[in-house]
Parts: C-alpha cells; structure tokens; sequence
C-alpha cells in the first residue's frame, strides 16, 4: 500500500512540474530538435561524396567510326531530306 501511494505522490510531483514549466519545456525541445536536423543536413551537405570514379573507354567501336565518317563537315551544308512532291521554298 506503501509503493502506491509513494508513487501517486511522485505522479503528482511530475504533474506540477510540468503544468508549471511546459512552455520552457516546449521550447526547449523544439529549439534542440531544429538545432540537431541543422547540425545534421549541414553535416550530410558537407561531406564530399566518397564515390570512386568509373574510367570510360575514349575509344569507339568500327560501327560507330565508319558512321562518324559518313558525317559531313560544319563548314558544308546539309542535304535537305524532303519528303517526295514538295519543293524547298529557301
């Protein structure tokens, strides 16, 4: 009988503690919480990234040169592809 009302008197304590200082409290943890996600996205924005760099091949294949060669230059201009019956009016 003891254990129960030394625990209601504590309960009690508790409760007056915080109906007194809620708003402090509130406050509290709502500036620590904001403070912690900051530290915490500064700390994840500021690291740099420890991905390891793939090296790709500068070559190409014999497909891919031959239609590179097919290509024509910048300095001659392209043939029109038309579609049949129409005529360029430039």
């Amino acid at each position: 009988m003891e254990v129960s009302v030394a625990f209601a008197l504590a309960a009690k304590k508790i409760g007056q503690f915080i109906h007194r200082y809620h708003v402090l409290l509130f406050a509290v943890l709502a500036i620590g919480g904001l403070s912690f996600a900051t530290f915490s996205l500064y700390q994840l924005i500021s690291q740099p990234a420890e991905e390891a760099t793939q090296s790709t091949s500068a070559s190409f294949d014999t497909k891919t040169a031959a239609r590179l060669r097919k290509l024509h230059s910048s300095d001659q201009p392209a043939a029109p592809n038309l579609p049949p019956g129409r005529t360029n009016p430039f």
